[in-house]
């Protein structure tokens, strides 16, 4: 006769086995890995404690750049597993967010909450919540981990998780709706295939019953005090507390494969219905299954959940990205990830529907004036350098463009003041940048000028514009660079630096703003 031992008393493959003994055997989810350096993204990990007398612990991310005084979108994630399995030290998790913290330049707080069987629900909603009340102790600056009080901006905080995960980052989100957390405000919820369900079926559920009594029982055991499948943790929908959720914007993501997608459908729906004044988005994978986008990670649509995820996040933080609290190089990399998320609408799959509906992506234009014009320049660089996805622009329009240099040109020496303002003012943007001669603000210098990303070029100037040598200079030396393309030039007479901007209907302005259509429609006709 076989043990105690070796019976097995409950069997939730492919999860969990436990015995008669009370032995737990976990089938999957088991492997960890020590935190590190990551030799691809540059990110560093660490483990900390966060509450010695329960265990609940964390992993700690920080992208390989921070630069001193600046502050970063906080993300606190949760990991899936059905609240029974996988913990936040697994390989899984060290993967998806290290390519998550280095691409979004995000710090992460990684929960290891306790898990079910050993501690049933809802132990590990409490472990949740002491670990988001520790991450926010630190808002003041006073906490005990140095990463979160030197490089968090507490204005810019994110909850997200995958499966059980996810239901964790709602239920925590639903608590700060009614509860004390420490007068910080969650910006956005991420949810990743959520883990909910329901008593009656929905959708494609009553297909397969035998799959839906699996699900009810894997959450009864779990869950032993619930009151069943229509329990608020489980079935948000049917909380009457929805519209208190305690965030202002939510990302949803579901696959079209996964059991759980018409549960994430529902959610969507009923939250917009609900009464909650946020704003919540959708994002359907087709063709894959449940967190698919952590079983192949290097697939073109786990990639797009990453970039959507990513674009979730610096949509949020794009108010706060200039100097002084928020010092260069910070404008230029959240430009990167705004024009990075344009060309996710390129497959017509994007989230906003203008772009999806009415964008021609093999017409791609980048301008800006002033400050602006270098970013848009700098972007096009990028475009050229780097093996990326962003489309390619057809070209760039630079007005009155801040470009500058350490030894003077034309004119620039004939008002001492103009010129010592353009260079106090570029050293108290990016106080530790090497000097004047940087190729960001001064691209003639840049050994790789010839490889600017477009074809077509126009530089628009003012006569009394005190960078108006630059300009020149930039167009002349452009040309002589080796790069590919056509650049041409525009002088407004009389006229100083974007004066279009401050006096829009002088005959200069519209005629500068007509030749600036021309130059976009030329390649349209």
């Amino acid at each position: 006769m076989a043990s105690q031992a070796s019976e097995v008393a409950n069997d939730f493959s492919p999860f969990v086995r436990v015995y008669k003994d009370g032995t737990v055997e976990r089938l999957q989810g088991t492997e960890i890995v020590p935190p590190s350096i990551d030799p691809q993204t540059g990110v560093q990990s660490k483990d900390v404690v966060i509450s010695p007398e329960t265990g609940v612990s964390a992993r700690l991310y920080k992208p390989k750049t921070t630069i001193p005084n600046t502050k970063l979108p906080l993300l606190v994630y949760f990991h899936g597993g059905a609240f029974i399995v996988q913990t936040a030290f697994s390989p899984t998790y060290q993967y998806f967010l290290n390519c998550l913290v280095a691409e979004a330049n995000i710090i992460a707080v990684s929960v290891d909450y306790r898990r079910a069987p050993e501690h049933p629900l809802p132990v590990a909603y409490d472990d949740s919540w002491a670990a988001l009340k520790w991450a926010v102790s630190h808002s003041n600056g006073g906490g005990q981990e140095e990463w979160l009080n030197h490089h968090v901006d507490f204005e810019h905080m994110f909850i997200a998780g995958d499966s059980a995960g996810a239901n964790i980052a709602h239920n925590m989100t639903m608590r700060a709706g009614s509860d004390d957390l420490d007068s910080v405000k969650i910006g956005g919820l991420v949810l990743l295939h959520p883990y909910f369900w329901g008593k009656d079926p929905i959708g494609s559920e009553a297909a397969d019953m035998g799959r839906k009594a699996r699900v009810d029982e894997l959450w009864r055991f779990a869950c032993p005090s619930t009151s069943g499948s229509n329990d608020p943790l489980i079935n948000p929908v049917i909380d009457p507390k929805l519209s208190s959720l305690g965030c202002r914007r939510v990302l949803l993501c579901v696959a079209e494969k996964d059991l759980l997608r018409d549960r994430g459908w529902d959610y969507y729906e009923k939250l917009g219905k609900s009464g909650w004044e946020g704003e919540a988005e959708m994002m359907e994978s087709e063709g894959e299954k449940h967190v698919f986008h952590l079983d192949k990670p290097y697939c073109d649509k786990a990639m797009d959940v990453l970039k959507r995820v990513i674009s979730f996040i610096n949509q949020s933080n794009a108010p706060s990205i200039r100097a002084p609290e928020h010092p260069l190089p910070i404008a230029f990399d959240d430009s990167w990830a705004a024009l990075k998320w344009v060309a996710s609408h390129s497959t017509g799959r994007g989230h906003e529907p203008w772009l999806n509906d009415y964008v021609d992506f093999k017409r791609i234009f980048l301008g800006g004036d002033s400050a602006g014009a270098n970013i848009a320049h700098n972007m096009v660089i990028r475009v050229g350098s780097e093996d990326t996805d962003v489309i390619k622009p057809v070209g760039i329009v630079l007005v009155h463009p801040f470009f500058w240099g350490k030894e003077p040109i034309g004119a620039e020496d004939a008002d001492a003041q103009k010129k010592g303002l353009a260079e106090n003012l570029w050293h108290f943007v990016w106080p530790s940048m090497s000097g004047l001669d940087d190729p960001l603000i001064n691209p003639v210098m840049d050994p790789k000028l010839s490889s600017l990303g477009c074809s077509r070029v126009l530089v628009c100037v003012a006569e009394k514009d005190v960078l108006r040598d630059r300009g020149w200079c930039y167009y002349e030396e452009l040309g002589k660079s080796g790069w590919g393309g056509v650049v041409e030039m525009v002088e407004v007479k009389g006229e100083d630096h974007v004066f279009h901007l401050f006096n829009p209907t002088c005959e200069n302005a519209v005629v500068m703003l007509k030749r600036v259509a021309s130059f976009m429609n030329q390649e349209k006709n």
